[in-house]
C-alpha cells in the first residue's frame, strides 16, 4: 500500500556516514533517480490564538546531516514557497539506508499541539519520517512507507495524536519537552532526488 503525503543553493552541509543504529528498516533495493522538496516549520497549540514560526528557512544555521552507511545527504538553500526552503538533496546509490536533517529546538509543548510545514518533491517513492527527540534519548515519530511525494508545495499538518513513542529508555508514553527536531527520508524504492521545507510552525 502506499500514502500520499497531501497537500539556489547557498552554502551546503553534507554527510557521508554517521552511525544511528536505532533506525532499522527493511528495504528494496533502489531503482528511481528523481528530486524531493520540503518548506518552513511552525508549531501551534491549540490554546495559542496564533502558530509559532519556528524556522523560516533563510539560513540553514543549526541543520546537520546524519546518513547511514552509503547514504549521502547535502543540506543546501533551495527556493522556497516564498524565500527559501531547506533543501534535503540525497543519494541512497546502491544501498538501503536513511537521510535525516536534524536541528535542535528547546521546546515545551502544550497539552494539544500540532506542527505544520510545506513540502514538495521531485523523488521515487521513499519513506518519510517525522521525529521529536526529548533531552533522555527518547525518540517520538511519525513514520509514512511508501510515500509518493507531491510535487507541487503541499501542507502538511502533524498533530498530537500522530506523534507515537519510536524507541528509547522510557518505553512508551508522551513527548512533553522538545530537544531536537528531525525530518528523515529513508528508502522505499531508493535512488536520489531532493526534499524541500518550508513554513515551518508549532
Amino acid at each position: 500500500m502506499r500514502s500520499t503525503l497531501r497537500r539556489a543553493p547557498s552554502m551546503a552541509v553534507a554527510a557521508n556516514a554517521v552511525s544511528y543504529n536505532a533506525l532499522c528498516i527493511p528495504l528494496r533495493k533502489c531503482r528511481f533517480i528523481l528530486p524531493i522538496v520540503l518548506l518552513p516549520l511552525f508549531i501551534s497549540a491549540v490554546a495559542l490564538s496564533q502558530p509559532r514560526l519556528l524556522d523560516d528557512f533563510e539560513t540553514l544555521q543549526g541543520w546537520k546531516p546524519i546518513v547511514s552507511d552509503g547514504a549521502k545527504l547535502n543540506i543546501t538553500t533551495g527556493s522556497g514557497n516564498p524565500g527559501n526552503a531547506l533543501m534535503m538533496e540525497f543519494d541512497f546509490g546502491a544501498a538501503s539506508g536513511y537521510t535525516i536533517a536534524q536541528k535542535d529546538f528547546l521546546l515545551d509543548l502544550p497539552q494539544n499541539y500540532q506542527f505544520t510545514f510545506d513540502l514538495r518533491a521531485e523523488a521515487p517513492v521513499n519513506n518519510f519520517e517525522f521525529k521529536l527527540l526529548d533531552d533522555s534519548g527518547n525518540v517520538f515519530w511519525i513514520k509514512k512507507l511508501n510515500v509518493e511525494y507531491p510535487k507541487v508545495w503541499t501542507k502538511q499538518r502533524i498533530k498530537k495524536r500522530h506523534i507515537t513513542f519510536a524507541w528509547g529508555p522510557a518505553g512508551g508514553g508522551e513527548i512533553h519537552a522538545v530537544k531536537k527536531i528531525e525530518f528523515v527520508v529513508s528508502t522505499g524504492s531508493g535512488g536520489k532526488g531532493r526534499v524541500f521545507i518550508n513554513n515551518k510552525k508549532q
